[in-house]
């Protein structure tokens, strides 16, 4: 099993490393109405724009520790059951 894995995380690091590196270049161009046209691919007479270098990632998620909610379990009452007839 080990020596099919390697193989297949170099495939999935070359694919996630090519689609990184293609997402930072967009191109630019105005059409003859004279209207702004953003593409990643190249058109006739377009102009390459490099793009910044942004990673952005989701905040953690809160999350109440286990002390927190241990007063909440103790203050809820018991459910009484009712005596059978």
């Amino acid at each position: 099993m080990k020596v099919q894995l390697i193989p297949s995380l170099c495939i999935l690091s070359g694919t996630l490393l090519a689609s990184v590196a293609s997402a930072q270049v967009a191109y630019t161009w105005v059409d003859e109405n004279g209207v702004v046209h953003f593409s990643d691919t190249p058109n006739q007479g377009a102009k390459t724009i490099a793009l910044p270098n942004l990673e952005a990632s989701a905040p953690a998620p809160e999350v109440e520790s286990t002390e927190s909610l241990a007063p909440q379990a103790k203050a809820a009452p018991e459910p009484e059951e009712e005596p059978e007839k």
